[in-house]
């Protein structure tokens, strides 16, 4: 299954985009909401906006665009409208967390395939409401950390769950997130660790310096190994410098 996803769009333009991914061949599109200041649209024409779009694919929902545009209380009665108005939404990505995304996903859980972003303790946070689904950043550079979380899920584990996120995913990402760019960055880094690609961002973005870049292998070596995939790409750490 390939999913594409809208810039943030005014409708025209968003609509022509849906119809091109649909000719080439996409089965799903994430719609992110035109944001150019909050309250911009109302719950009103953002479900018009989602509607044009649904009827050239089936959509996605995007938790912080419905947060962004309505605010919480506005986001869920999006959301109620949206079930209600909108027969081809099949699913939303989850990635406010807290109260939002928890009474999100217990509204649409019964219509919707929810999953959270990619921090595991998004999704565990959200699994008992409802989310079955997760998207990972482990899974291109340390992919044994994604199917070992996996699996206690299956299994129905979720003290094993849980001691992955405190001990791997939350101190990977307050390490990431105090380097500068933060998180888009970091995720570049990696890629050029592992001999994937390199770090290198156009500006305004930033990208890591060599002492960064350092840092950044320090925190994947005290996380453990990385996975022999990564190691095999790469021939040694910090390769492509």
């Amino acid at each position: 299954m390939v999913v594409a996803c809208t810039g943030r769009w005014a409708t025209p333009k968003a609509v022509e985009f849906a119809a091109f991914c649909r000719q080439v061949g996409a089965d799903l599109l994430q719609v992110l909401p035109p944001f150019w200041y909050p309250g911009c649209c109302t719950v009103e024409t953002l479900v018009a906006h989602h509607a044009a779009v649904a009827a050239h694919l089936p959509l996605l929902a995007n938790s912080p665009e419905l947060h962004r545009q309505c605010g919480p209380d506005g986001g869920v009665a999006l959301a109620q409208a949206l079930l209600a108005h909108v027969d081809r939404v099949w699913g939303m990505k989850a990635d406010v967390t807290g109260e939002f995304d928890r009474r999100l996903t217990t509204l649409t859980r019964e219509s919707w395939a929810v999953f959270a972003g990619g921090q595991k303790a998004f999704h565990l946070e959200l699994w008992p409401y409802g989310c079955r689904g997760y998207l990972s950043s482990f899974v291109t550079f340390r992919p044994a950390v994604t199917r070992s979380y996996w699996a206690a899920i299956a299994a129905g584990d979720m003290a094993a769950a849980a001691r992955i996120v405190e001990r791997i995913d939350r101190p990977f990402y307050a390490r990431i997130a105090a380097l500068p760019g933060g998180f888009g960055a970091a995720m570049h880094g990696i890629a050029e660790i592992c001999g994937l690609a390199g770090r290198w961002r156009r500006p305004p973005f930033v990208t890591l310096g060599d002492s960064d870049l350092e840092e950044l292998s320090q925190c994947l070596d005290d996380l453990g190994e990385p996975d022999p995939t990564c190691r095999a790409a790469s021939g040694h750490r910090g390769a492509g410098r």
